[in-house]
């Protein structure tokens, strides 16, 4: 089953800006490189990317980050719609 990613404008533009400074540091290929195979299980199977360190019973969402060189992702899964937010993107230094 494929999970629906949703991300904000805000989040979108935070994906442009760190692609920016990524390039001007010569990381470029290697952060794009990140983010396809991050969205690929994202989409796929979200429950098995990162770790979750909170939920919120609310929302009845899982709350987990992923890491892997220099990119850190916050990320939601609403697992009864198969949903995945995206709620933050950045570059380590």
């Amino acid at each position: 089953m494929t999970w629906r990613l949703i991300y904000s404008r805000k989040i979108q533009k935070d994906v442009e800006d760190l692609c920016r400074r990524a390039q001007s540091e010569g990381r470029l290929a290697l952060v794009l490189d990140i983010l396809q195979r991050l969205t690929k299980r994202l989409k796929t199977d979200p429950l098995d990317v990162g770790e979750p360190y909170n939920r919120m019973k609310h929302y009845d969402l899982l709350l987990c980050v992923f890491v892997e060189g220099p990119l850190v992702v916050d990320f939601a899964i609403d697992d009864a719609r198969h949903w995945v937010y995206l709620r933050r993107v950045e570059l380590l230094e």
